[in-house]
């Protein structure tokens, strides 16, 4: 199931769609668009995580608030992630800092948003996986023959252990410390970058934070207090 949400500024919902899970984004926003037709916005804002779309609401005309991959091998995103500098608290569980990126016509925005909540979630969702590794190899150590070698490779091919595994030369699996530090660095965090630029920092995350956490804009005022 896809669900589209149309919010305020400040995350009031006004008006929502709901599409088969098979649906493309592309597809919907030309319909968002018609059905707000009427509305006399002074603005629309439309908020994901594709590209695709991007490249969409460009030829459109439309402005956007996008989110980056942040295991991405793309230079800027590299640049972006690496900056120092203070995060700013807006909320409980959000903090900002802006980024510029490049110089002159090369040059990009982007807001690293910071969630200490989903931080300590991941991290304790990894330590829980790595327990889970350890065991795993333990008992890999006790096997033998072709119940040893099917079992090793299930390990190493697991969907979510898989990459925090590492082959060595002798052919035994062992915990990959190394990715484990890597993976540390982007608990929590969220790089976004829009097309808007007379939008604040905070507006940009808190719009993209309605993206990634639906569940906030169907809260009733008290639950968004807690």
């Amino acid at each position: 199931m896809v669900i589209g949400l149309a919010v305020t500024r400040d995350g009031t919902p006004i008006k929502s769609w709901v599409w088969p899970g098979n649906t493309s984004d592309i597809s919907v926003i030309q319909e968002v668009k018609d059905d707000l037709v009427g509305w006399k916005l002074g603005r629309v804002i439309s908020v994901f995580a594709s590209n695709e779309n991007k490249r969409y609401l460009q030829r459109a005309g439309g402005h956007y608030i996008m989110g980056k991959k942040l295991r991405s091998c793309k230079k800027e995103v590299k640049e972006a992630l690496a900056r120092s500098g203070r995060y700013q608290k807006i909320k409980d569980n959000l903090e900002i800092k802006e980024i510029i990126v490049g110089d002159g016509e090369a040059k990009k925005r982007y807001v690293l948003a910071y969630n200490p909540l989903e931080a300590k979630r991941q991290k304790e969702q990894r330590e829980q996986i790595i327990k889970e590794i350890e065991s795993q190899l333990k008992f890999l150590r006790q096997l033998s023959g072709k119940t040893h070698t099917k079992a090793m490779c299930n390990l190493g091919s697991h969907p979510t252990y898989g990459k925090y595994i590492r082959q060595l030369k002798d052919g035994r699996l062992k915990l990959n410390r190394m990715k484990v530090r890597e993976e540390e660095k982007f608990d929590g965090k969220y790089l976004i970058t829009t097309s808007d630029n007379t939008l604040s920092d905070e507006n940009v995350a808190l719009g993209y934070k309605q993206l990634i956490d639906p569940h906030d804009a169907f809260a009733s005022p008290t639950e968004n207090e807690n």
